[in-house]
This record gives C-alpha cells, sequence and structure tokens, in this order.
C-alpha cells in the first residue's frame, strides 16, 4: 500500500526551480516500500529502479577525517532498488558524493550514464526509472564488506533479454520507496518522507536522515531552515505569495476648536 504523497507527481516543477539555482551544470564537464534482503550480493548485473535523490546541503571536504582546507560543497546521495532472481529486493544507497561535473567523480559519472539519451539537467529527473544496474563488492578498511554500484556502467534496461530474446519484465515500482529531496527547494512532503520514526536499541534515533541534512555547513539561513522554523509561506504551494496592502492611515482627527473669550462685564455706575 502506498502513501498518499507521490514523489513523482510535482518532480519537474521540483527540479526546474532547485536548477535555476543550482552551483553547478551537470550537463556541462568540469575540469576538475516492500521487504528488502540484507544480504550481500555477488558481483553481477541485476535490474532495478532508481529510487532516491536526497541532497544534503554543502559539506567541508575531509581527508581521513580531517579538513583538507578546500570549500564545502553539495553532496547527495542516491539509492537503487534491484531485484534478485530469487524474487526478493534490494536496497544499495550510495555513500555521500559531492556534487561536481569533474569527469572523474561518482556523482559525474552517475549523470552522465542517467543522461545517456540527452534528456535530462538534474539527476533527480530520472528517479523512478528502470536500468541494468552493476552491483559490486566493497571492503571497506575495517573489513565490512558491502554492494555498491560501479554508476559508469548503469545502462537503461532494454525491452528484450539480449541473450534470451524473451521481453524482459521487472516488479512495479513502489512509490514508498522513492525519495527526493532538493535542498535548493525543500518542500514539507519532501521534508516530512525523509522521517523514521523510533529509536535504536542503544536509544539514539533512527531518524538519521534528516538528522545528518540539518549538520550542513550551510544549514543556518538556509530554504530549509527557514521553512522549518516558519521564516518563509508553507511550499505546498509554488505559487508567489502576493504580499496584503497595507491599510490605509487613520486620519489624524481635528484640534477642538478653542472656547470664545468671555466678554468683560460692564462696571456698575457709582450711585448719585
Amino acid at each position: 500500500m502506498t502513501n498518499a504523497f507521490n514523489p513523482l507527481a510535482n518532480l519537474n516543477s521540483l527540479v526546474e526551480a532547485a536548477v535555476a539555482v543550482q552551483d553547478v551544470d551537470m550537463t556541462e564537464t568540469g575540469t576538475g516500500g516492500g521487504a528488502f534482503e540484507d544480504v550481500l550480493l555477488p558481483k553481477g548485473e541485476y535490474f532495478g529502479h532508481f529510487v532516491e535523490y536526497v541532497e544534503y546541503g554543502k559539506r567541508v571536504p575531509t581527508n581521513n577525517g580531517k579538513p583538507t582546507g578546500k570549500p564545502a560543497v553539495l553532496n547527495t546521495k542516491v539509492c537503487f532498488v534491484v531485484y534478485t532472481p530469487d524474487g526478493g529486493k534490494k536496497r544499495i544507497r550510495s555513500l555521500p558524493m559531492p556534487v561536481f561535473n569533474d569527469p572523474r567523480s561518482n556523482f559525474k559519472k552517475l549523470f552522465d550514464r542517467l543522461n545517456c539519451a540527452g534528456d535530462i539537467q538534474h539527476a533527480a529527473q530520472k528517479l523512478g526509472t528502470a536500468w541494468v544496474v552493476p552491483v559490486e563488492q566493497y571492503t571497506s578498511k575495517a573489513g565490512k564488506v558491502s554492494n555498491i554500484i560501479d554508476y559508469s556502467l548503469l545502462q537503461p534496461l532494454p525491452k528484450f533479454n539480449p541473450q534470451t530474446g524473451e521481453p524482459i519484465t521487472i516488479p512495479e515500482l513502489n512509490l514508498d520507496d522513492v525519495k527526493v529531496f532538493l535542498w535548493n527547494n525543500p518542500t514539507k512532503e519532501t521534508w516530512d518522507s525523509l522521517f523514521i520514526e523510533g529509536t535504536r536499541d542503544d536509544g539514539k534515533s533512527k531518524n538519521f536522515i534528516q538528522e545528518d541534512i540539518m549538520q550542513a555547513a550551510d544549514f543556518e539561513g538556509s530554504p530549509l531552515q527557514q521553512m522549518l522554523t516558519g521564516g518563509i509561506p508553507a511550499p505546498e504551494s509554488l505559487a508567489p505569495v502576493v504580499a496584503a496592502a497595507p491599510s490605509a492611515p487613520t486620519a489624524p482627527q481635528a484640534p477642538a476648536a478653542p472656547a470664545a473669550p468671555t466678554a468683560p462685564v460692564a462696571p456698575v455706575p457709582p450711585a448719585a
């Protein structure tokens, strides 16, 4: 069962407003829902949907936990849902990615594959679309093995299986899986959709996505901060708000006329 909020319904209007003020033109190249399986997938190609694009605001670049001295840059996380041969599905979410258009950056590699038809200006415009997802295995420094996606090899889902010639069918997109949040154009619906209720066994909140976003270097004074504190009108309507006309000033009260002086009384003549 899906929520009443459809994140894809007004996606184009949301993205257009965000693109108008975004710092990086990704079309150019710079010089610089249901139950998910918590399993490790073998390396290979899987069919799936692009379901999540969440911007986390600007972050200070670090190297081994120490600031590099470079300016803060907008970061985002994306997520694909992939379907396993046994009928299950797994969510594979990226690590934070700086929004660079340098061809060496992961985000530029992702955007170029999403834009292989040359029909988008923003990665979020491809939310809900189906892809052949190249899944890899990655071992962290701590020795933990997890699945990642090689975005440079992402391919649109073909209509027919090239090996068998049979039509390709995948599960229907579940709108509950779709998340979008745009830093420069937050709305109450997209913000509320990120909320995770409850606490972990150690007492920490499960609402890590919203809490992490509010740690952005440019949170103070941002459209999100203003929205949360009531600094801007509720964004359910994208129509401009017309300020009420000021009321006409009250006309000053006319001063009261001074009282007329009393005529002097004539003296009484002396008696004869």
